[in-house]
């Protein structure tokens, strides 16, 4: 008879209202002092304008660190870690594509386990469990909202420096539709391929087990069937919060 387990930490969110929901999560965790980690153009989006608004209006103080660019380096993830430590946080709000989770990510790790990001490359130290990651993707397929992985650049090797830690996964993953309904056509393609290769090579994997089987099937149901229309048409709600979903659980099977 064949053991097998699945477990997954992170609590899965989807929203219609992006502002309300991180205020009740703050609430519930009662964390008081988030940082949110973005690149500088979400900072003009109206989705993230307004809940910034909502929560300083429910007396949250909050910091935005927006350095994040694609492909980070090491030195953009311990300048989040330094703008974390400036803001004295408490928390961390990532919102955007697979770069800004993986930034938000590391600065969650370092500011629990000290030292910088590069150390922890491979496993030669260990990670403390680190909460107070609340991930918000802006795309639909990476899976970084659940993943326990992210991916930093050492620019003076030009390496890629790949981290796993099943302790630094986030402690909610937020999907809003509102933050993908801009999404261009071809990247809607493309992160929904690269959502349902996820789940393919999963399927397929020799460590496969009847109930990643059953989570991997669902995402190619909800992407073989909501996928298309996303693409025809990208104002489609129900469609882009079908996409997201399966996107979500794609990184973390």
């Amino acid at each position: 008879m064949v053991n097998f387990k699945f477990l997954q930490k992170v609590k899965v969110v989807s929203t219609n209202h992006l502002d309300q929901t991180l205020l009740n999560i703050l609430q519930t965790e009662g964390y008081k002092r988030p940082l949110f980690i973005m690149d500088s153009f979400l900072t003009k989006v109206q989705v993230v304008i307004d809940t910034q608004e909502k929560l300083k209006q429910q007396g949250i103080d909050f910091a935005v660190f927006d350095k994040v660019v694609s492909d980070p380096p090491t030195e953009i993830v311990d300048a989040g870690v330094a703008a974390f430590n400036q803001h004295q946080a408490d928390s961390i709000i990532a919102i955007g594509g697979g770069s800004s989770i993986d930034v938000a990510r590391g600065v969650n790790i370092v500011r629990i386990n000290g030292g910088k990001i590069a150390d922890y490359e491979g496993n030669n130290r260990a990670i403390k469990p680190c909460p107070g990651l609340i991930a918000v993707p802006t795309t639909s397929g990476t899976g970084s909202e659940m993943s326990n992985a992210l991916v930093v650049t050492d620019k003076s090797s030009q390496k890629k420096l790949a981290i796993l830690a099943d302790n630094a996964v986030s402690e909610y993953a937020v999907l809003n539709p509102d933050l993908v309904l801009s999404l261009p056509k071809k990247m809607t393609i493309a992160t929904g391929l690269d959502a349902f290769s996820h789940a393919a090579e999963g399927y397929l994997s020799k460590l496969a087990s009847p109930i990643t089987d059953a989570v991997c099937e669902k995402i190619m149901f909800l992407l073989y069937n909501y996928l298309p229309r996303a693409v025809e048409d990208g104002s489609d709600r129900e469609a882009r919060e079908r996409v997201m979903v399966a996107a979500a659980l794609s990184g973390g099977c």
